[in-house]
């Protein structure tokens, strides 16, 4: 047993030392002097002298080696070290040894290897500088074998002296999900490469460029030096700070202490040393002392150390783990002769087959606090669309639709593809035969103060009895192209509310058309004011001028046959991107041309007109006739890129959210989407309904909400999408009738927002995926009331800051009270965006890039990403408590705390969070260079 253990302390040296690089040696030299001294050396010698004699290949060669400790360049060659000699003269004693060998093919040790392993496969030891110190991106052996052991270290317990035995059998069987995880140790080996990979050459670079420029740092490499800072910036937020730093979890030996404390040392004495006369040199000289001597060596140090940590003390527990045994189990082996027993056959390691990972997370039951993540590609906004696809749809819509109503059903009449050729967006085949249900309003004039809808401010009930509506409506896209089809609804209702006479209404209805040429309409073309194609005829009633000859639609026009049946009629203007504000624009220009006569709003001419295509005419004929106003509104954006009409619409949908909800309800709504829980919008208002539910989920942003979203549901559709087992995000409108029953029994686990009233009816149970009891989802309502009520004071002072701040001493005076809304949607993104950052931040250093490598003639590729959660926990309870960045003032280090979250108050709300999708899509698209590991 003596003679295994000094073999065993021999190869864990050899191992150090294949990882150790030359500024190292030299302490890698005093641990080699404290094993000869244990077991080689005078009184303390664990081994009698004559048995060592004949086993370490006798005295000379123990004289030899004695002498070789007292010189690190004698000792240490370049592909070996002096004890080596020693661990072949015993490996060789040891294998002649009858005992040994009777035992190493006995039917007991085959049975003791089975009840460890469960498994009775060849055992490899690939020693730690195959992967460590030689891993390449063209290597993938080596590759392969560190996620083994990055598997290892991420599902590694805690230490417990006085648990030795439990903690061998925890490490070594399969019972991966019991005890307490060390959330810390995977840093040992991604730290260790993190500083060979990234640091040790961005330093020597920053080098080579200040030494060929005389050390000025020309301006030409400032993106060199600005990248320098970014790595040391991510080295010290993710391993070194003191407070969260992923290496201060651990319980480090004396000699990767001493070296982490001085690489903390070393960056904050270089930070604090570069004090540049003004901040463009700030880059320069931060750059200067963070490649300097001192720093490099202090890293070398520092990666030297957590090497040397791993190859003695982790990596014999690794060769004893299940993880170990999976990887020779999985491997390619090839026989080889014993170099000193013929009759004895070993095993070398040579390849892990295609598709190991993904068999081990299958047979692996990981420790709690620890998720997995597919990797997703990288999402586009919209100017990057824009610019690779060039041509965009049009800015006042795709298709136009007319459709109408003779008795109660609605139909479609015609629809006409706005854009010709092969531009891009949606067609007329593509728009849902339940179009009309979104489109489409119900009658209001039963409502109370009709003088009130009369009004000209108003104008919902024109004079000659029409109801009025134009809606803004986002229905899910019929393609893959987007998440919305975007449309703008005019709708006229007949009642019986008319004002005035038959003889009144004649002069509004179109009787002709009149053909002009291109070069007449371009003549009298004002960028600056509309021009009319409608005309006066002195006989009564009017002419549109129009480009093209429609023979079938004049004739209809001028046969003078009347839709005196129809109670219905629409236009709807539909686009695949968000161009509700020029379609709105299109649609206003056109009714107003219509409709206005002096100081009166007579509708029966635009009836008539759009009532014509429920008839037979040219199948273009709508789009000839739109053409004047489609062209005026799109004139103020045909330059602009279709992104500016989509921020100027959120603009206006935020103000509409702003001014429905109240801020604390706004924030308890923002938070229940955040959670992804079912909420319902309701309202009379349906461009106040779409507009609401959209700006809501914006603020979301960088989060994506993936689930159902459906702004304004169909009442037809509505029983079954309020019953979906999955989060959504419903529109409902309560200005139909059937809507209010459906809304006095939504279920318990419903959030309804009320966007009329400015209240949110928080849902009383909470649906979560996690095995919760229904004291957890009380105290998880708790929590976010809580957090809403502050979050919201944020939104109110900046909303309304001589309001929500009254009560502040900076409001000197209470003569000015300023009660009009004194901040924007954008103070309140602003909040959203830094509260969803603090919740976000430290993300990328809990998730690990677990990507398998192929031997280059295979193209087949796989990645995960572990997310380590317990150590997100940590990081969210530092941050409450405070901690510095390597870069930053006093003043930007209290700033970026100011949403952090304690998680002995808000635990339950951050643990919802992590089961978010929207949070693991964020992850499955997060680069792999700011990972823990990559």
């Amino acid at each position: 047993l003596k003679l295994l253990d000094i073999y065993v302390e021999f190869c864990r040296f050899s191992d150090a030392a294949a990882v150790c690089s030359e500024s190292g040696k030299e302490s890698l030299l005093d641990y080699a002097k404290q094993i000869a001294a244990s077991f080689l050396e005078g009184d303390s010698r664990t081994i009698p002298e004559c048995v060592s004699s004949a086993a370490l290949g006798g005295t000379e060669q123990l004289r030899a080696v004695k002498l070789a400790l007292k010189d690190e360049d004698i000792f240490f060659t370049e592909e070996t070290n002096a004890f080596e000699s020693l661990r072949s003269s015993l490996g060789s004693f040891l294998s002649s040894q009858e005992a040994y060998l009777s035992f190493l093919i006995s039917d007991s040790c085959a049975r003791m290897r089975a009840y460890l392993r469960d498994c009775t496969h060849p055992f490899m030891a690939i020693r730690p500088g195959h992967f460590l110190k030689q891993v390449s991106a063209d290597d993938a052996m080596s590759h392969n074998y560190l996620l083994c052991a990055i598997f290892h270290l991420l599902c590694m317990k805690e230490t417990d002296d006085c648990q030795e035995e439990v903690n061998f059998v925890k490490n070594d069987a399969m019972l991966l999900s019991s005890g307490d995880r060390n959330t810390g140790a995977t840093s040992i080996l991604s730290c260790s490469l993190f500083i060979q990979r990234n640091l040790q050459p961005s330093c020597k670079a920053v080098t080579d460029m200040l030494i060929e420029d005389g050390m000025t740092g020309g301006q030409s490499n400032s993106d060199v030096f600005l990248q320098h800072l970014k790595s040391f910036e991510d080295f010290w937020s993710i391993y070194l700070v003191p407070a969260g730093g992923s290496l201060s979890t651990l319980s480090l030996s004396g000699r990767a202490r001493s070296a982490l404390d001085g690489v903390r040392r070393q960056l904050v004495t270089a930070v604090d040393s570069a004090r540049p006369t003004d901040e463009k040199h700030a880059t320069i000289e931060l750059a200067k002392v963070l490649s300097s001597v001192d720093t490099v060596s202090a890293i070398s140090a520092l990666r030297d150390a957590l090497a040397i940590e791993y190859a003695l003390e982790l990596y014999p527990n690794f060769k004893r783990h299940i993880f170990h045994e999976w990887c020779c189990q999985e491997s390619s082996c090839t026989d080889a002769i014993h170099p000193v027993i013929g009759s004895l056959r070993t095993r070398s390691f040579s390849q892990i087959p295609s598709g190991w990972s993904n068999r081990l997370l299958r047979n692996t039951d990981l420790p709690k606090g620890i998720s997995i993540h597919r990797h997703g590609p990288r999402s586009q906004c919209l100017d990057e669309i824009e610019s690779v696809s060039g041509s965009r749809a049009s800015h006042v819509g795709d298709v136009a639709v007319v459709f109408g109503a003779i008795d109660d059903t609605l139909r479609r009449f015609s629809s006409i593809a706005l854009k010709s050729g092969s531009a891009p967006g949606l067609l007329p085949e593509f728009i849902p035969p339940v179009f009309e249900q979104y489109a489409s309003v119900p009658p209001f004039h039963e409502r109370p103060f009709q003088g009130i809808l009369r009004d000209s401010r108003n104008g919902r009930i024109s004079d000659d009895g029409w109801e009025v509506s134009l809606s803004n409506v986002a229905f899910p896209s019929p393609t893959s192209s987007g998440e919305f089809a975007y449309c703008v609804s005019l709708v006229l209702r007949k009642t019986d509310l008319r004002q005035v006479s038959e003889c009144d209404t004649a002069s509004s209805i179109v009787h002709e058309l009149n053909v002009i040429s291109d070069k007449d309409v371009k003549e009298k073309l004002d960028p600056a004011a509309f021009q009319s194609p409608l005309e006066t005829c002195e006989s009564g009633g009017k002419v549109m001028n129009v480009t093209e000859d429609l023979t079938k639609l004049n004739f209809d026009l001028s046969s003078k046959q009347k839709c005196s049946q129809m109670n219905v009629i629409g236009l709807a203007l539909i686009s695949s991107e968000n161009a509700t504000i020029g379609m709105r624009t299109a649609l206003s220009l056109l009714y107003d041309d219509f409709c206005t006569q002096k100081d009166r709003k007579i509708c029966t001419g635009l009836v008539e007109f759009l009532g014509i295509f429920s008839r037979e005419v040219e199948d273009h004929a709508l789009r000839s006739l739109l053409l004047p106003y489609l062209s005026f509104a799109e004139s103020k954006w045909i330059d602009r890129p279709i992104s500016e009409q989509h921020a100027t619409y959120l603009k206006t949908a935020g103000g509409h959210l702003l001014h429905s909800l109240p801020p604390v309800p706004l924030a308890l709504a923002f938070l229940v989407l955040l959670l992804e829980q079912k909420v319902i919008f309701a309202s009379s208002r349906r461009s106040v309904l779409t507009s609401a539910s959209i700006a809501l989920i914006e603020l979301l942003s960088p989060l994506k909400w993936t689930h159902l979203h459906v702004p304004l549901v169909p009442i037809t559709m509505m029983e079954e999408l309020l019953h979906c087992p999955t989060p959504f995000a419903l529109g409902v409108a309560t200005d139909d009738r059937e809507s209010a029953s459906i809304l006095s029994s939504i279920p318990a686990d419903v959030t309804l927002v009320d966007l009329d009233v400015g209240r949110v009816l928080l849902a009383s149970e909470f649906c979560l995926e996690t095995e919760s009891t229904t004291s957890d989802m009380r105290l998880l309502r708790s929590q976010i009331l809580y957090l809403a009520e502050y979050l919201g004071g944020n939104f109110g002072a900046a909303i309304n800051c001589s309001s929500w701040s009254s009560d502040s001493p900076m409001q000197a005076s209470s003569e000015d009270t300023g009660l009009q809304l004194s901040g924007d949607f954008g103070s309140v993104s602003n909040i959203c965006e830094e509260f969803i950052s603090e919740i976000l931040l430290g993300i990328p250093s809990c998730c690990l890039w677990m990507e398998e490598k192929r031997p280059s003639d295979e193209s087949f590729n796989d990645s995960v990403i572990i997310f380590d959660e317990d150590r997100y926990f940590s990081i969210k309870s530092h941050r409450a408590e405070g901690s510095a960045p390597l870069f930053a003032s006093k003043e930007n280090m209290h700033k970026e705390r100011h949403f952090a979250l304690n998680i002995e108050y808000f635990d339950l709300i951050l643990e919802t969070f992590l089961r978010t999708q929207c949070l693991s899509t964020f992850i499955s698209k997060e680069r792999q260079d700011l990972m823990l590991f990559h």
